[in-house]
């Protein structure tokens, strides 16, 4: 079936040199759904680089020849024009921490309804704090004093939604695993607090929720494992949409195993799951969580480190096994992005589709093969007609590219639209195929959802 679907969706010679010239003229080429950025290798001014809090940023430079007040330049702005000065006596001694040596940010910074909420590190931003226990966050007021800090298991990331502050930790290492040369990292756990003070365990298995670009999600990262310093992931991680801090539906996806999420500003960039053998080479990036897109990185057998946000609206993207350093404009990764406000759940689920649905006439066009994949519908494909069979239980359903006339068990019926090829994809009427096949769909307005159940 699998073989038949692929012939479906191959494209003709023309319009595939169309595509390709077009993406082609604004940097991002399409090749085996995965996207080409023109990274720019360069020597970045560590002044820089920002941290995004969610309504501002950070800028973090220590000139390394003091250890007091003096010798650090923290500035905060809410346009990344105009900065004020964020140093003072109570918080200076934490500031080590925030920045590498090489004064490369190794802190999130959160910005709360009081202040500031900071996570500091003395290895990589993202990922397990193995450095120290002890005042692994802090909590600024909106001058920059230090009010609070939090000591206690390894902090992995952290969020604060509605007035709740959220924990990801992890308590100790695991088992050694010799085919993968790495100890599992065991005894995940998060927690939640309304005072900073109070913490209540949000989930056993870890995972918290995070705002991203409007969205909020609960996301938990993947089994992590230790090499080289650094931890990596090995497992599939968890993404689902939540609401006021519950998770709600789980997201099921069409082509990416996501492992670590590594979120700047209001993007996701996520590596894939990692076997310990060969590196993806390839790391996904979404604003909402559902619809991700593959971007190749500049090197072979890596991942990715960390991503920086630069003033002047570029990332930079650290990459292990690499010495050299890769940015590029972020108006390139939005130009790649699979974008889109529609989406699909089916009974409890949502579906993360490789091409996002597109709404043709009132109607919603959804890829064909990962919806009858859920369905547990089977398919047959005629090259000569370029129709399909779609078949499920006693249902047969047959129809064609471009063409709005269809047949249910070998009696005629009308689509209001015809099934179409787009982006090399069979993208298929979602609420005929799903009805004729004993579906029920409804809209859900609000969240422009369509269930499927």
């Amino acid at each position: 079936m699998e073989k038949l679907l692929d012939k479906m969706e191959k494209n003709t010679p023309c319009i595939l040199l169309i595509i390709c010239m077009i993406t082609m003229m604004i940097g991002i080429i399409h090749a085996n759904d995965t996207y080409a950025i023109d990274f720019e290798n360069e020597i970045i001014n560590p002044k820089d680089r920002v941290v995004y809090t969610g309504q501002g940023y950070f800028s973090v430079y220590y000139d390394g020849k003091a250890h007091n007040a003096s010798a650090w330049e923290v500035t905060y702005s809410k346009d990344k024009v105009n900065w004020r000065n964020a140093v003072t006596d109570s918080n200076y001694e934490f500031l080590d921490s925030l920045v590498s040596s090489s004064n490369r940010p190794t802190s999130q910074v959160i910005e709360t309804n009081d202040g500031y909420m900071v996570r500091r590190k003395n290895c990589i931003r993202h990922g397990l704090n193995y450095v120290t226990r002890d005042d692994n966050i802090i909590l600024l007021d909106k001058n920059f004093n230090v009010l609070k800090s939090y000591s206690g298991d390894y902090v992995s990331d952290m969020s604060y939604i509605n007035g709740v502050y959220y924990i990801n930790t992890y308590s100790q290492y695991g088992e050694y695993i010799p085919e993968t040369h790495m100890n599992v990292v065991s005894e995940e756990k998060s927690y939640y607090s309304t005072d900073f003070e109070n913490w209540h365990v949000y989930n056993e298995s870890g995972g918290i929720p995070i705002i991203n670009d409007g969205h909020e999600l609960f996301i938990r990262n993947g089994k992590l494992q230790y090499k080289y310093n650094r931890y990596l992931t090995q497992g599939l991680g968890d993404i689902a949409l939540s609401q006021n801090g519950v998770a709600k539906q789980g997201i099921i996806y069409e082509s990416v195993d996501i492992g670590e999420i590594i979120q700047v500003h209001d993007y996701l960039f996520a590596n894939l799951v990692y076997d310990g053998t060969n590196c993806p080479d390839k790391i996904a990036v979404s604003k909402d969580g559902v619809y991700f897109t593959i971007i190749s990185i500049p090197e072979e057998n890596c991942w990715l480190s960390d991503v920086f946000e630069l003033k002047d609206n570029r990332f930079e993207f650290d990459i292990t096994n690499s010495s050299k350093y890769y940015s590029c404009p972020i108006e390139q990764i939005d130009e790649a992005l699979n974008v889109s406000d529609i989406y699909v759940q089916f009974q409890d689920k949502i579906l993360g589709f490789e091409t996002p649905p597109v709404i043709e006439s009132g109607s919603t066009l959804v890829p064909m093969r990962f919806l009858f994949e859920q369905m547990g519908a089977d398919v047959e494909w005629n090259g000569e007609t370029q129709t399909a069979t779609a078949t499920l239980d006693n249902t047969a359903v047959t129809f064609a590219i471009d063409d709005t006339n269809a047949e249910v068990n070998n009696t005629p019926a009308t689509m209001d639209v015809p099934a179409r090829l787009i982006n090399g994809k069979t993208m298929v009427p979602l609420r005929f195929l799903s009805e004729e096949m004993g579906f029920e769909v409804a809209w859900d307005a609000e969240s422009r959802t369509a269930i499927i159940e």
